[in-house]
């Protein structure tokens, strides 16, 4: 079964919009789709509270690639009617005119994620037939995959993808996992693509995470993390745009224990400066962002003069009900 929904402000990584711009905005009413509110049309000036979340006005949607989220459930039974798997994939769509490049790549690369999915929906499914007789009562197994946009404007179309598996044992694996494109060619951007001084973004780069890490995770790593980090960099790390910077994660195992979870640490555009290249950075342009829970990001508030200001967000209260979204999307766009 396949569904299609707005994406623009959801999917449990946001909750606030925010603009970037100046005078007064044409823009129509928004819905937030799964915590369904309307955003009516607003100036600069005028902010609006609902549940306990600041509105802050729109930006204008026909600058930036339209996002679509296409998600379809793949769930498998025994003759019986027992659940063997629960199977289910989650993925974004691009289109709008100028953005048919990426648009295609994007498809191409969604197409390659179904085919590995299904293959491993198919492997849970052989597994599941063949133990499912051991018990009493056989509760079945799972693959998901959920792909969400981390950062989508006119450069950068930036991808989280959420892999998660149970096939038996004592707990699932799971992986978060980026990929990103830039927009004008529809190229699939590799780690050191962001930059024209690899040496220099390679040495600055890997220094700041191995500090961040030593000092975020200092009692879970593995010894030898340093080493694992600096092999990990003679390649790429896994990585992904959003508002605030370039995020690297780390994957359960890899630096240390399941326990631990992912190690995620991040590097601001603002700390690379010029060891990223400026079109890659955040700037006036239509899109939107996500925005991690306090962390900064540099928005264009008056883009006649490039002013900017620096903004940081919070979760707040209503009242005895906590907002509990750990991460919230950033609107940006030049009006």
């Amino acid at each position: 079964m396949r569904k299609k929904f707005l994406y623009g402000i959801n999917m449990a990584l946001l909750s606030l919009v925010l603009l970037s711009g100046c005078g007064k905005n044409e823009v129509s009413e928004q819905e937030v789709v799964g915590n369904v509110q309307e955003i009516e049309d607003t100036t600069d000036d005028e902010v609006k509270e609902q549940n306990g979340i600041e509105y802050i006005d729109t930006i204008n949607w026909a600058k930036a690639p339209v996002l679509s989220s296409t998600e379809w459930i793949d769930n498998r039974f025994a003759d019986d009617g027992t659940l063997l798997v629960e199977g289910r994939f989650q993925t974004i769509e691009v289109s709008g005119d100028g953005y048919e490049a990426v648009a295609k790549a994007i498809r191409e690369w969604t197409v390659k994620e179904e085919e590995a999915f299904q293959e491993n929906v198919d492997l849970n499914e052989e597994y599941a037939l063949g133990v499912v007789g051991e018990f009493e009562q056989f509760y079945g197994y799972s693959s998901t995959v959920e792909i969400n946009a981390t950062r989508a404007d006119a450069s950068i179309i930036s991808l989280k993808g959420f892999y998660y598996d149970y096939s038996g044992g004592a707990h699932g694996n799971y992986a978060s996992i980026g990929t990103t494109f830039d927009v004008n060619s529809g190229k699939e951007l590799s780690f050191w693509d962001l930059t024209t001084d690899k040496e220099a973004f390679s040495e600055y780069t890997v220094e700041s995470v191995l500090q961040q890490v030593e000092e975020e995770y200092e009692d879970g790593l593995f010894p030898g993390y340093e080493e694992t980090i600096k092999e990990i960099w003679k390649t790429e790390p896994n990585w992904y745009l959003d508002a605030a910077g370039i995020t690297i994660v780390f994957l359960p195992y890899e630096i240390g224990p399941y326990a631990m979870g992912e190690a995620v640490v991040r590097i601001s555009y603002k700390e690379l400066g010029s060891l990223i290249k400026e079109e890659y950075t955040m700037g006036p342009k239509a899109g939107v962002a996500v925005l991690p829970l306090g962390e900064e990001a540099e928005i264009c508030l008056d883009c006649t003069t490039g002013d900017k200001e620096i903004v940081q967000l919070y979760l707040k209260e209503n009242g005895e009900d906590y907002i509990g979204f750990n991460q919230y999307m950033l609107n940006v766009g030049e009006q």
